[in-house]
Parts: structure tokens; sequence; C-alpha cells
């Protein structure tokens, strides 16, 4: 994909009435003939699959030929209903073959036309989302790279069940990344991998300078560089003492502290990649340098890592559960995190998105309501760190709430959308079933093994089953 600059939006969550018909496939190419199948599923829609007209409505408004009928009135802006004139009807089932010129939702409606645009109180929509070829070969996954476990001494959980956790809520791909340290990640990993229940588990560690003033995720790396600067004191010392030395410093106006911290940033940031992390992600990366957000940076550290920090992706949002402030119903970090993104693109550095739960305890209510989505062939690690350095992620936070958030490509937002209403609810709930195996695995039931390996195969199944074939 491009990489040109992003485009950020907020978005609330509508409740939209869905007809009940079930429909073959749901996802379709573009430009490409299909076969389309709707299928009743009580005897009101019988009803309309037997006896009425049936129209469709592209988001473009083009027509199956390539038309334009808007276009065609001056300044005529209505919409602009396609008949559907050739479907095979029969035993509370329609097919059609149809072509989708343009990309976004498509519109099948049963009704009576009553004018150019209105219809006769009654009808019902049937939705489809035609994609263009780049996009139509990927598949959308959702996890977490941002979480704790015990072993930081302030959360809750073993890493071995934080796995089974992340299924429940739906999560395809996790990282569990502590504090100082990468191992529990490989506990993490050792414990699900006999499971082979489809989630991908990646090394993880988020990263700091002595002080805690840097806050950063990464992934796929084999050692910490925090344990290695613990057990290299001196040696990272002058490396340090060297490094301020760098005039890269110099027009952030940083002082003596924050120099140092810049300094022991690039270090730890280089030892990190050189142990083998593939992706890095800038934390917290607010500046709303508040008493009771101690997690944000210093304003001229934070320019100084917007401008020139080696990181490959920024955290947004993070922090769901912290940041919103309950009495003015406000998120002035969040809504400045979004003012400074926008001024980073301005100049030129367009970031790469994932969104962060920061979770500390995944029994919470919250975890599995902040994630990252990803369009991929898969979602093993090389396929997600491409995903997001190539801007094909979004990061949400509270999905169906009055404090939905998604950042991201307007183009991937409103295909999630359409996601958020058909693809999800089915995945989390075969995922969820999924999880309740994982913890019978977990209290030493062999026996639910078999049960596992079916289920991860009919989440793919699922997945698969959402894409019209094609030749």
């Amino acid at each position: 994909m491009s990489s040109r600059p992003l485009l950020f939006l907020l978005a609330a969550a509508a409740a939209l009435p869905l007809a009940a018909f079930e429909i073959a496939p749901r996802i379709v190419p573009v430009g490409r003939e299909v076969t389309v199948e709707i299928r009743a599923v009580n005897d009101e829609e019988k009803k309309a699959i037997a006896g009425s007209p049936l129209y469709r409505l592209s988001d473009q408004g083009t027509w199956s030929d390539g038309s334009n009928p808007r276009s065609a009135e001056k300044d005529d802006w209505r919409l602009q209903w396609e008949p559907v004139k050739e479907a095979q009807r029969g035993d509370g089932v329609l097919r059609c073959r149809a072509k989708f010129p343009s990309e976004g939702e498509q519109i099948f409606r049963f009704g009576t036309l009553n004018g150019r645009s209105v219809f006769v109180k009654g009808y019902k929509d049937v939705t489809v989302y035609a994609l263009r070829d780049d996009l139509y070969a990927l598949r959308p996954f959702k996890g977490d790279i941002h979480m704790h476990s015990i072993r930081c001494g302030h959360a809750k959980l073993e890493p071995k069940v934080i796995p089974a956790h992340s299924r429940r809520v739906g999560l395809d791909f996790m990282g569990l990344s502590e504090h100082w340290q990468v191992a529990p990640s490989y506990e993490a990993i050792a414990a699900a991998k006999p499971w082979k229940c489809g989630m991908e588990l990646y090394p993880a560690e988020e990263i700091h300078t002595p002080s805690a003033l840097l806050h950063s995720v990464a992934i796929g790396h084999r050692e910490s560089a925090c344990v290695w600067r613990v057990n290299h004191m001196k040696e990272f010392a002058a490396l340090v003492d060297e490094e301020m030395k760098n005039p890269i410093y110099r027009p952030y106006r940083l002082n003596a502290f924050e120099l140092r911290q810049a300094a022991m940033t690039t270090l730890i940031y280089r030892k990190t990649r050189e142990f083998g992390a593939k992706l890095i992600a800038y934390s917290h990366p607010s500046g709303y340098n508040r008493p009771n957000q101690q997690d944000d940076p210093p304003e001229n550290f934070r320019n100084f890592m917007f401008e020139k920090g080696d990181w490959d992706a920024l955290e947004l949002p993070n922090n769901a559960t912290t940041a919103y402030n309950v009495a003015t119903k406000r998120n002035d970090r969040l809504m400045l995190m979004n003012s400074l993104v926008m001024e980073l693109i301005a100049k030129g550095r367009s970031p790469g998105i994932v969104a962060a739960s920061d979770c500390h305890d995944q029994k919470a209510a919250f975890f599995g309501q902040v994630y990252t989505v990803i369009f991929a062939k898969a979602c093993d690690i090389d396929s997600f760190v491409d995903a997001v350095k190539n801007h094909r992620s979004l990061g949400l936070q509270f999905p169906g709430t009055p404090r939905y958030i998604c950042f991201g490509p307007s183009r991937l937002m409103k295909f999630q959308f359409f996601l958020e209403r058909y693809y999800w609810p089915g995945h989390d709930k075969l995922c969820k079933k999924q999880s309740e195996l994982l913890f019978k695995l977990l209290d030493g039931d062999a026996s639910v093994q078999g049960k596992v390996e079916k289920l991860a195969a009919e989440i793919d199944d699922y997945r698969e089953k959402f894409y019209a074939p094609v030749k």
C-alpha cells in the first residue's frame, strides 16, 4: 500500500437494524461476476424472496454495467436503485449473478419502490462488501501485543494462562510484553504451543530506560536489552556518555536528565534490534504531562521521540482504562494524541498503528475491548509486522459503546465497520468456545485436544467462507 499520510478518524458506533437473512458470500471482489445466495430464515423473509422485487445499491451509486445514473440528470443527488432482473428463486432461496464495479458496501433490497429512491414501508436489506483485489487477497485478524502477567509484580495472572484468556475474547494473535523482560512471553509461547489452537503468539517485551521514562513494546527478539543493560552497567554507561555527544539531540532543547534518557533510548532500541526485534511500538505517546498521567513523557523528550526515535509504530489508542476522565466525560489525553499525530504526519512521518490494552488483569471486563486489527494473508509475526509497517492496521478501543475510538486509514475503517456487524460476532463466538477447551487443557484434561484442533479448523473455515471464491 501507499506510504502517503493516513486519514485518522474518530467514529461512534451505530446500532443498525439487520435483517436475519443468511447470505453467502458476504465479501466479494470488485469487477468480477460472482454468485450471491440469499437464504430466508423465517416465513416473512420467504415471502420477500418469493414475491418482492429485488434492487441493488452501490455506496458509490455505480450500476453493474459501470454506469452511474446519479450523473444522468444535472444536480440529481438522489439514490439510484438498480433492478436485479435475473435471479433464481425457490424454496426460500434466491441466487443471482452480480458484478460489483466499486469498493464498499453493496445493498440488496427486497421491496416496492415508490418513486426514484423511496420504498414502501416493510422493505428488507441484505448487505455484502466489495473489495478491490489488493485488499480482497488479505484477511482480517485481531490481537493485542501489550499486556502483562504476574512476572512484573503488579499484575494478576501467570503467563501460561494468558493465551487462553486472550482466545476467550477473540484474539487471533498476542504478545505478552512484560516490563524489562522478554522471558515471560516465551513462557506463554511454550504453554500454548502444544494446543495447536490457531492463535499466534509473539515474543514481546515492554522496554524501558532505567527511570522508565521510555515505554515501548518490542516483538520478535531473543534477549532483553534491559536485562543486558543491568548485566553490563559499566559498558552501557560509557556508551551513554558517548551517545550524549551526538548532535541529533541539540535541536530539542533537552535538559540534562532528558538528554541522558534520549541517549539511553537510542541505545536500548539499537540493542533490542540487535537481539532480533522485528517491530518496536512507541507506547503512551500523548505527552499530556499531568500528575495523574505518570507514563506521559515531557514535551521536549516526546518531540525528539516523535521525530527521531527508531520506532515503527505508535500505540493509538492506549491506556484505555485510565485516560478517560469519567467526571468530565472527556479524554483530553486521546484528543491531544490525535493532534500530535496529525502534526507528525504533516512533518512527513506517517506512523504504523497498534492499539494496546496494557492489560494487567486478563479477567477484567475491558480486556478484549482494545485491540489491533490487521489485514494480511496470515497473522504470524512477519505478516503482522508487514501489515503494521505498510498501513494495513487499525487501532480500536471499546467498539459498540459511546467510547468507541478507531484510528487508521479510512478505507480499512469502513471495511472494519462492516466486519463488526457481520464477521467478528461469529468469529468471537467460535474463539470463546475454543477457549473453554483451552482452560480444560490447563487443568490437565488432555481428552479435549482433538476438539481444540477441530475448532481451529472451524475458525479458519469461517473466515474463508465469508469470501467469494475467485478463479
